[in-house]
């Protein structure tokens, strides 16, 4: 197994970490988010939810893609990570992954007060990987593109839906 295959789960674990929607630590602002935050069950087709979670995984993965922290937090409902973290993991993602190829929608999973939207990612190999495929004796176009799996968890602000995590498997 190569370096970069035996980096992947690492990864993806770092990923799923690190991309999960931060909360305020002042007790100041958690007492004000509590007045106003609304997090509504809400009942929503299967189809609804994938029209509504379709445009934030776009916007998630354009952010990571083109390494831009505002594009990447937009869906979010409110600040993820930090931008140098961003920046970080993004630059990983990016070396590890080429360009999205095909976005897939499978299914939604209740979770509670929340909606799981899953989703299979495929991508055209990057560069580095090819070169690591390369290094290790193979031939990269014997190696397949691993698919990744990714879980939007998304709820109902007042009105609005946002998303509250992402995670990448």
């Amino acid at each position: 197994m190569t370096k970069a295959a035996k980096m992947l789960p690492l990864l993806f674990f770092i990923a799923s970490v690190m991309f999960t929607a931060c909360s305020s630590t002042k007790a100041e602002q958690k007492e004000e988010k509590k007045e106003s935050f609304k997090l509504a069950k809400v009942q929503v087709s299967e189809s609804e939810l994938e029209r509504i979670s379709e445009p934030a995984i776009r916007e998630i993965f354009r952010g990571i893609l083109t390494n831009d922290y505002s594009v990447f937090r937009k869906p979010f409902h409110e600040k993820v990570a930090s931008e140098q973290t961003f920046r970080k993991l993004s630059a990983e993602f990016r070396k590890n992954f080429g360009e999205l190829k095909e976005l897939k929608y499978l299914g939604t999973l209740n979770a509670g007060i929340f909606r799981q939207s899953v989703w299979k990612a495929r991508f055209d190999r990057s560069k580095s990987l090819d070169e690591a495929i390369r290094r290790g004796g193979k031939d990269p176009a014997s190696v397949p593109v691993p698919d990744l799996l990714i879980r939007l968890y998304l709820g109902n602000e007042n009105n609005t839906w946002k998303v509250y995590s992402i995670i990448f498997n």
